[in-house]
């Protein structure tokens, strides 16, 4: 008998959830998915499921969890990811992020699937859906580019065609099997999305948009084409945002961006309440505890990263807080915390903070860095070196000398901006760089941390295999056809 794909008629379709069920007959109320793309009133309705799909596979801890693995934390406790133990392959955080992407990926697929079936009356009707189209590819964008900077090597022109991508699925088909593409395929993919969207998006420019933007998909388009080597066309990308939307250049206007998710900075900002979609943003970098009124971080910030900072530089009293810390019931005085995640207090539910954030999925610091780093990259090192001292005189900072190493203010620049946001194991990969976690330790809690072999003094080499993650262990067995990373 023919198998079938419904979409229920509930509470659940009008926020937008497609259901993938193999059944003989339909379930009473519901109706096969390609009936619920009739108007686009439906599509309209559907599109709410795409951005809390979406939402859920940018935001929360588990975007952060690549910076235990990297070098700019210190721990107070033990972590198989900090320590590279090898049962990373059966971790739960890392076979969470392979699964939210690809539900993720499953439903964006149903909605490109239908939506250009739906008949429109008017040019309007045709715009708009054309919008909904293009935020959903390019939400296949985004899922696709957070699997490929963790389950693939860095992009390389020359090995490219015979590296190990990931599987395509393009269409939705939740009972299908595929191999791994090439990483060349599964970079043209995502950056077909990305750039077909831009076609179909408004273009932005006001800050904070809770729906995606064309300037939102530029900056998506920056990062595929820092990734891709594309220097050219990232330089374009970031130049054509960066002029709407105004650097923090203050302690306040930091403070602001960082603990009420409010500034100029912000290209794209999904909704979120306290009753919706809100996530805790802590990775155990503060630790309080509200009934003992004390400090119990997992994680500092290591001295080397307090070392980047001048005097002057607004981001060192505002990404780090010092506090008394407790350890194994000692206390340790004067310990720096990071401190980007403090809470938002529009979100708190009782009188302490929730470290609860609005996602905040691209910040216009970020463009001048990817800019900076592109022009290093085309050997531009007095114009990469131009862009670096717009954002830093932004923050605070002193100007970089016209003669400086351009790649090597580029790469502490962009920690001393993005630290503790996720991205260092992936900067690092990018870079082709190791590293040594030796005199990693603030002085005020050498006695605070974690002293464990494998720890504190780790280091690694810039080939080694677990830079990449391996596809988690269930999702191997189930599917005989994806070949290992490890």
């Amino acid at each position: 008998m023919k198998s079938k794909i419904f979409l229920l008629l509930s509470a659940v379709m009008l926020s937008g959830l497609l259901v993938g069920c193999n059944l003989d007959t339909r379930p009473k109320g519901s109706i096969e998915v390609s009936e619920g793309f009739q108007s686009v009133q439906d599509a309209s309705r559907l599109r709410r499921g795409q951005y809390s799909y979406f939402r859920n596979a940018n935001y929360g801890t588990l975007m952060l969890i690549g910076d235990i693995q990297a070098d700019i934390l210190t721990p107070l406790g033990s972590s198989s990811m900090y320590q590279w133990e090898p049962t990373l392959s059966e971790d739960y955080d890392i076979r969470d992020m392979w699964s939210r992407q690809y539900y993720a990926i499953s439903q964006a697929n149903a909605f490109l699937d239908h939506v250009d079936q739906i008949e429109t009356s008017t040019d309007e009707e045709r715009k708009e859906l054309n919008q909904y189209k293009g935020e959903v590819l390019l939400m296949r964008a985004v899922y696709y580019y957070n699997l490929a900077l963790r389950f693939m090597k860095d992009y390389e022109p020359a090995s490219a065609e015979k590296d190990l991508g990931l599987p395509l699925y393009l269409t939705y088909n939740p009972g299908a099997k595929l191999p791994r593409s090439s990483m060349q395929e599964t970079w043209n993919q995502i950056y077909k999305d990305a750039t077909e969207a831009i076609k179909l998006l408004p273009a932005g420019g006001k800050p904070m948009p809770m729906f995606i933007t064309g300037d939102y998909a530029q900056a998506v388009l920056a990062r595929i084409a820092l990734c891709m080597h594309k220097w050219d066309e990232a330089i374009k990308a970031c130049n054509s945002i960066i002029p709407k939307y105004a650097l923090a250049n203050s302690v306040k206007a930091l403070n602001d961006l960082w603990t009420n998710d409010n500034s100029t900075e912000i290209v794209m900002k999904p909704f979120i309440s306290v009753n919706e979609g809100s996530k805790s943003m802590d990775l155990g970098y503060i630790g309080y505890g509200a009934t003992s009124k004390r400090y119990f971080p997992s994680y500092l910030p290591a001295q080397w990263v307090l070392d980047l900072y001048e005097p002057s530089d607004y981001r060192s009293s505002v990404y780090f807080t010092k506090k008394n810390i407790w350890s194994s019931n000692v206390e340790f005085p004067d310990v720096w915390l990071y401190n980007k995640t403090p809470g938002n207090p529009i979100y708190f539910t009782k009188e302490y903070s929730n470290y609860v954030h609005a996602p905040k999925l691209f910040m216009i610091s970020e463009a001048y860095l990817i800019k900076a780093e592109a022009e290093a990259q085309s050997s531009k090192n007095k114009a990469s070196i131009e862009t670096l001292n717009l954002l830093r005189k932004a923050r605070g900072a002193s100007a970089l000398p016209n003669g400086a190493n351009a790649m090597e203010e580029v790469k502490k620049e962009r920690t001393r901006e993005m630290i503790a946001e996720g991205g260092r194991l992936f900067d690092l990969k990018r870079w082709h760089m190791g590293f040594d976690r030796a005199s990693s330790v603030q002085p005020n809690a050498i006695d605070a941390v974690n002293k464990v072999p494998g720890t504190i003094e780790l280091s690694k080499q810039a080939d080694d295999k677990m830079f990449v993650w391996e596809i988690p262990i269930n999702d191997l067995k189930a599917n005989k056809l994806l070949i290992p990373n490890w």
